[in-house]
């Protein structure tokens, strides 16, 4: 079990895995959903962020697969411009929170090796999660720009690649 000071964990975790209170950045809710955690539950805050995580990478799988890279209508282009500006923002600053304020104290934690290693797949899944935002931020803004996506890049889109089995 990983055990800090609150007031560390208030002055580097940031609230920016948390999109803008305004209409730009419109979350996929989920009905029924518990109530998200706050600066006295730092590792509920990251788990709440993987959860939008997932929420937002399940939003655009659903596009790719049932838009068929064809014309979006306007709920849907505004859904794939809110997944795209979440992983463009809130995503950076999650891992950066993970990276700078987590991982250090894991490394320090008496788990040894077992923390070592959980830390090596989560910066994996970091680089890797980093390339495939990437490319579907280019893939997604050429949707939007262009109105469809070639049948290479519809598949892409829809393979679901961006997806990590761990989050």
């Amino acid at each position: 079990m990983l055990i800090c000071r609150l007031g560390a964990w208030q002055d580097i975790l940031s609230p920016n895995c948390f999109p803008e209170p305004d209409n730009r950045n419109r979350m996929p809710i989920q009905i029924g959903q518990k109530k998200a955690a706050d600066f006295s539950d730092p590792l509920g805050m990251l788990s709440d962020c993987h959860r939008r995580i997932e929420r937002f990478l399940a939003a655009l799988l659903t596009l790719a697969r049932e838009g068929k890279a064809g014309e979006l209508d306007e709920g849907q282009k505004a859904s794939l411009r809110n997944a795209l500006e979440y992983f463009r923002t809130s995503g950076p600053r999650h891992t950066a929170d993970e990276e700078e304020s987590l991982f250090p104290r894991m490394q320090e934690s008496k788990a040894g090796a077992a923390a070592l290693r959980s830390i090596e797949l989560l910066e994996a899944d970091h680089e890797a999660a980093d390339r495939a935002h990437r490319e579907i931020d280019v893939l997604g803004a050429r949707w939007l720009q262009a109105g469809r996506l070639n049948e290479a890049d519809a598949a892409r889109m829809a393979e679901g690649r961006y997806c990590l089995n761990r989050q």
